[in-house]
């Protein structure tokens, strides 16, 4: 049974910012996860690459998402700052599409995402290897800070944020 519900444009808010905002405010408790974004970048030729990644960001110009630059979608982001976001909301028929130029979130934007994280999360984000991409990660990241050693530490080499301004 289908809960799909059929577009109005004249409904639609002129700001399409605004108009997202509202679809997924409406499909909270609707979606397993409303936060899951398919993540589209590619490579100067032209390959393409998609993942999904939770949406962690959304104003009145923007989408964000943090990532790990030692990455594959890292480094393609590194070499071609361009990426589209699909966001699907099966329950009520709606999809989203995303286009854009990709700028860094600010570090201390990163920061305190990261501190919000579950302390297990922190750690395992250091833990996960995310085929690493060393040029990028000296160019773009600069020297890395050591990781925690003692369950009171903290953790500072933590994903950075990327959107979609």
């Amino acid at each position: 049974m289908s809960n799909w519900l059929p577009l109005s444009v004249e409904e639609c808010d002129a700001n399409p910012f605004a108009q997202f905002q509202r679809w997924f405010d409406e499909a909270l408790g609707l979606m397993a996860d409303r936060t899951a974004i398919a993540l589209v970048t590619s490579t100067l030729e032209g390959h393409a690459g998609a993942r999904m990644v939770l949406l962690r960001h959304i104003d009145d110009h923007s989408f964000g998402w943090y990532t790990n630059y030692e990455s594959r979608k890292g480094h393609e982001l590194a070499i071609n700052p361009h990426a589209a976001l699909l966001w699907y909301n099966e329950p009520q028929g709606r999809q989203v599409r995303i286009e854009g130029a990709v700028e860094h979130m600010s570090g201390a934007d990163s920061d305190a995402y990261f501190a919000t994280r579950a302390r297990g999360h922190q750690i395992g984000a250091h833990a996960s290897h995310q085929s690493p991409w060393p040029a990028v990660a000296n160019s773009r990241t600069g020297s890395r800070n050591s990781r925690p050693s003692s369950p009171g530490a903290t953790c500072r080499d933590r994903p950075i944020g990327a959107a979609i301004a």
